[in-house]
């Protein structure tokens, strides 16, 4: 099977990346170490050079292939306006400025599954939870893979609560305020999820499930695989009940696409090749004029 090939084969991606940027800086390192400011081989090494963002980005999809919410990252390179300018052979400096990569993040809505487990919840459309940490943190997630923590609220794999209207959802409170107390293996029974998302416990309403819509994704600050946080940049509100859409007992899977993500791998390693030969070519004509003008010498 695809899936659990590609995950197991993270470090494999990851040491790929490492191994394709010595590559690189070996390459320029050589060049440089010689004098050799030939414009051909300097423009080839700084087209070189991004790939390596391209690449460590790349690796990093596929590892999450399988992370439930996560969302793909992908690459812009900033240097169209100096792109333009040699177009229309203008002069201009070249520096390692022109070639930084600026990532950005996929937020399009991933597959859904079905797990048949009550506390899985799949946003179906727009939205993001938001959770909170010990600490008091707020963050937003795709991923509605919750469980019920030690305290008895509900939350994420890595124990951040989930938010609703009135605070974190207890679990355990509710359960004993219905006096139908009732559990197996640890996870709750009884419990349901509205479409608005609403959460019942044994018929007890324990509160909504808060849904924030963000007008403007790409101002979210990655700081983990599904896990975001907002800039001052970030324009959010939260969701109305009949804009909120989520479906219980399903998550949504990573919007990864691995055949799509492997060709890219195929076609960075090409341009990469290129790039190799222009400079290689280039080194071997340096070393062949120097050598004639010794013998006309």
């Amino acid at each position: 099977m695809i899936r659990p090939l590609i995950y197991e084969r993270t470090t494999e991606f990851t040491l790929f990346a490492h191994v394709f940027r010595f590559k690189i800086l070996s390459l320029l390192f050589h060049f440089f170490q010689k004098h050799v400011m030939v414009k051909e081989i300097y423009t080839a090494a700084l087209g070189m050079m991004p790939q390596m963002t391209r690449l460590e980005v790349i690796a990093n999809n596929m590892a999450n292939s399988a992370t439930t919410g996560f969302k793909r990252e992908d690459t812009f390179q900033r240097s169209l306006i100096d792109a333009v300018q040699n177009m229309h052979h203008n002069k201009g400096s070249v520096s390692q400025d022109d070639i930084v990569n600026s990532r950005h993040g996929d937020f399009s809505m991933g597959a859904t599954q079905s797990t048949g487990n009550a506390l899985d919840v799949a946003i179906d459309g727009t939205g993001f939870f938001m959770v909170r940490d010990k600490s008091g943190g707020e963050f937003l997630t795709r991923a509605g893979n919750f469980t019920v923590d030690d305290q008895g609220y509900l939350a994420t794999p890595d124990g951040k609560q989930v938010m609703a209207d009135n605070g974190p959802l207890l679990v355990r409170t509710a359960f004993e305020q219905s006096r139908t107390a009732v559990k197996e293996d640890e996870q709750p029974v009884g419990i349901r999820i509205e479409k608005n998302g609403e959460v019942f416990v044994n018929e007890f309403f324990l509160g909504q499930i808060t849904i924030m819509d963000v007008e403007n994704p790409q101002s979210l600050k990655r700081v983990s695989g599904t896990m975001f946080e907002t800039t001052d940049a970030t324009d959010m509100r939260r969701l109305n009940d009949d804009q909120v859409s989520v479906k219980q007992g399903f998550i949504e899977k990573s919007n990864v696409n691995i055949v799509s993500e492997m060709l890219n791998m195929i076609m960075i390693q090409k341009n990469f090749e290129m790039g190799q030969k222009v400079i290689t070519t280039n080194d071997d004509t340096i070393a062949k004029s120097i050598e004639l003008s010794r013998i006309s010498g």
